[in-house]
């Protein structure tokens, strides 16, 4: 382990990336564990070597209040009104650029009103169940204006989300070009991924809920990662305030 760890350190001291080196670490215990499986070795030698916290190489930009919420959609309409369906539902549901590109309509229950991000041809979700390591199916509940605006689309072709009438692209970069002249010139200036609109779903829920609940819904493996999406607002740290006043006051 301590070579492990040695090699680690070594990465970080010659210039990679902090997200480099954990995939360097987490493509060595899939290794090891496979190794284990085949009874090659007894145990994994870097099972307790851990991640290097990922320093965002650019600070995040998301719509952290109301005003922000409304301002980005609100010059989405006016300037890339085809695109308002994409951002709005990556916004209030966290998903990620791809759980986009390949959402399909028999991912949707509208009776239940939730969403499945699951394995598919061509798309495998990020994070293993514990018992057999297998793709994890996340459910994702959905919001009654979400709802809205996926009964509002025609369905065309098995994909929810359609350019031009055919399926998105995965490596389409218009999707993020858009977003930076969206935002060019207000006080949104700055952002610039798709990534941020999961940070959005993030914040918004930071301000009500746990972050283990919110571990769940954006379907993270490791806390530490929610714990980077997370920022308490001023009126939840009001809110928090409140509750220890409540709680008693014997000056």
């Amino acid at each position: 382990m301590k070579l492990f760890e040695e090699y680690k350190i070594w990465l970080k001291e010659t210039n990679h990336k902090d997200n480099t080196v954990n995939n360097h670490v987490k493509v060595l215990k899939t290794i090891f564990n496979q190794a284990v499986k085949w009874e090659i070795l007894e145990k994994n030698p870097v099972r307790h070597v851990g991640n290097i916290g990922v320093e965002d190489e650019k600070p995040i930009v998301c719509l952290d209040t109301p005003e922000k919420f409304e301002l980005f959609f609100s010059r989405c309409k006016v300037m890339k009104p085809e695109y308002f369906n994409q951002y709005y539902c990556a916004a209030k549901l966290g998903l990620r650029w791809k759980e986009v590109v390949f959402l399909e309509w028999d991912d949707i229950d509208f009776e239940n009103r939730v969403i499945l991000i699951r394995k598919k041809k061509n798309f495998t979700p990020k994070g293993r169940t514990r018992k057999d390591r297998k793709p994890k199916t996340r459910v994702i509940a959905m919001p009654a204006d979400v709802v809205e605006i996926l009964r509002g689309l025609e369905r065309k072709q098995a994909r929810v989300f359609l350019k031009d009438d055919k399926p998105m692209d995965p490596k389409d970069k218009t999707f993020r070009n858009w977003i930076i002249a969206i935002v060019r010139g207000t006080q949104l200036e700055g952002m610039s991924r798709m990534h941020e609109l999961r940070h959005t779903t993030g914040h918004i829920l930071g301000l009500t809920h746990s972050l283990h609940e919110i571990k769940e819904f954006l379907g993270h493996t490791d806390i530490r990662t929610t714990e980077r999406y997370v920022r308490v607002g001023d009126e939840a740290k009001r809110s928090m305030a409140r509750a220890l006043e409540r709680f008693g006051n014997v000056c």
